[in-house]
């Protein structure tokens, strides 16, 4: 049986690691993509309400989620936006 080479072993483990937080990342950003997209496509299902819509979910969200940033009037525009693209 071999004997474990340190240094090769780091090497092995820093490689493991990193493919490990890159599907990690990678893995949020879908889930986020596809909760802009989600959250869009309610707006957009619910745009006959108009902008006070869109202006009161912001302040909503905000006060729901306030350590979550990106609810933004503008943000929500966006995902609107997103939403009927794709």
């Amino acid at each position: 049986m071999l004997e474990i080479n340190k240094n090769q072993y780091n090497e092995i483990f820093q490689n493991i690691k990193n493919e490990i937080l890159s599907s990690q990342y990678q893995a949020i950003n879908k889930e986020l993509i596809y909760m802009y997209w989600h959250i869009g496509k309610i707006i957009l299902n619910n745009s006959e309400w108009g902008n006070k819509f869109i202006d009161n979910l912001s302040i909503d969200l905000k006060l729901e989620f306030p350590d979550i940033k990106g609810f933004s009037i503008r943000n929500l525009k966006n995902m609107k936006k997103f939403s009927e693209e794709y």
